[in-house]
């Protein structure tokens, strides 16, 4: 069964516990991820890019209640789009 993990991530609101609970599980759901990805198959979705000398920006858009998704921390400057 594909989404082992998912279920009790679910449950529990934490992939934390369910890497604990279930490693087998989370890797298997995992390394199944990455191929969706790698596919195109599916995308993260990103609210924010920032440096990570924006942490604390990051943490503030946080507390606002401004994030519905993920901010990811880069090391070097993000590329001009």
């Amino acid at each position: 069964m594909l989404w082992k993990c998912a279920l009790v991530c679910w449950s529990t609101r934490s992939s934390s516990i369910c890497k604990e609970r279930h490693p087998d599980w989370y890797r298997e759901d995992l390394l199944h991820l990455m191929v969706l990805l790698s596919q195109g198959k599916i995308a993260p979705l990103v609210a924010e890019r920032l440096h990570l000398r924006e942490a604390r920006h990051a943490q503030e858009l946080l507390g606002k209640g401004m994030v519905t998704s993920s901010i990811v921390f880069l090391y070097q400057e993000p590329a001009p789009s």
